[in-house]
């Protein structure tokens, strides 16, 4: 698949992958709602060559396009990927967002679990589970708070725990942010806890919303 016609407003771009002709915070909004949509990747390899792109056909089709359409002025050298994962982690004033498919969730060093508002992502309903679930924690003395804010990438890098929430993955631990070592680089007390409280409630669920799966 590949993208053959685009626009901005309502002019179509004769040369779809051609940026030369786009002011530069047009391109940005065009990336960033690319990198707010797709669970795709883009790999730059650093000694230089072709971008090799993953995701579904139609995802492959627009970060193909996306590439193209960037490397007028950016030159690539790895900026798209970064720019990928860095929006796709970030809303647009700067807050900690979600990860690709996948909410996020911080414990605090006062072991308070704190998680990014719903307004501008997506409402996940494992992470909404685990929300719930999170109270027998803080009623057991585990967790002295919970609640929902928005979260700075200072305050995520200085987390003593930090999670992604999904419904592939559950509760899942991050124990690096870039150099940022999280906590003390292993997966946390609070993060385990929630792991087992989400798995005993799927088991515990009764036989009419469960459904079993040969292997």
């Amino acid at each position: 698949m590949t993208v053959v016609e685009a626009y901005v407003g309502r002019n179509k771009l004769h040369q779809p992958d051609d940026s030369s002709n786009l002011n530069p915070e047009v391109l940005s909004l065009i990336n960033e709602g690319i990198a707010q949509n797709t669970t795709g990747n883009v790999f730059v390899p650093k000694e230089g060559g072709e971008a090799e792109i993953s995701g579904s056909p139609t995802e492959k089709a627009i970060l193909s396009w996306a590439v193209k359409l960037n490397s007028y002025i950016l030159h690539l050298g790895g900026l798209w990927s970064t720019y990928t994962l860095e929006r796709r982690a970030l809303d647009h004033e700067g807050f900690v967002a979600k990860g690709p498919n996948m909410n996020v969730a911080f414990v605090t060093k006062e072991k308070e679990l704190i998680m990014p508002h719903f307004d501008k992502i997506l409402s996940g309903c494992t992470a909404k589970r685990v929300l719930t679930l999170a109270e027998k924690l803080l009623s057991k003395g585990k967790l002295r708070g919970i609640r929902m804010k928005h979260v700075t990438v200072e305050e995520g890098k200085s987390s003593a725990e930090m999670m992604l929430i999904g419904s592939g993955v559950l509760v899942c631990p991050v124990v690096q942010w870039d150099e940022q070592v999280i906590g003390d680089g292993k997966e946390g007390r609070i993060l385990k806890a929630l792991f087992n409280l989400i798995v005993e409630d799927m088991e515990s669920a009764p036989p009419t919303v469960r459904i079993p799966v040969p292997y």
